[in-house]
């Protein structure tokens, strides 16, 4: 089925992967067109060196789960760690958004 334009394109895959990195680094490349998580790609959109080729089309969120084994109390350096990453969701969260100042 025809998309909005009259037009219906299938890519030819030309690298695949499963290493965000990889794919990441390609991109600012100019070699490929793919899908990147917004923590990766926001920046480089921000800054012009991607463009967003299909901005209603997000990668889906998936859930963070830290695994540690269950304590009535956490070692002093499982609560750190767990700190650091409460405190670090805020930095993330901005990182991830295309449209903010840099």
């Amino acid at each position: 089925m025809p998309g909005r334009g009259g037009q219906v394109v299938v890519p030819r895959a030309v690298l695949t992967a499963n290493d965000y990195h990889l794919l990441f680094s390609r991109a600012l490349d100019g070699d490929v067109v793919t899908e990147l998580p917004p923590f990766l790609a926001a920046g480089p959109i921000r800054d012009g060196r991607l463009v967003q080729l299909l901005p209603r089309h997000e990668l889906p969120e998936w859930p963070l789960h830290l695994v540690y084994p269950p304590h009535r109390h956490p070692s002093t350096i499982v609560r750190a760690y767990l700190d650091f990453c409460q405190g670090w969701l805020p930095n993330i969260a901005r990182a991830c958004e295309i449209d903010a100042a840099a």
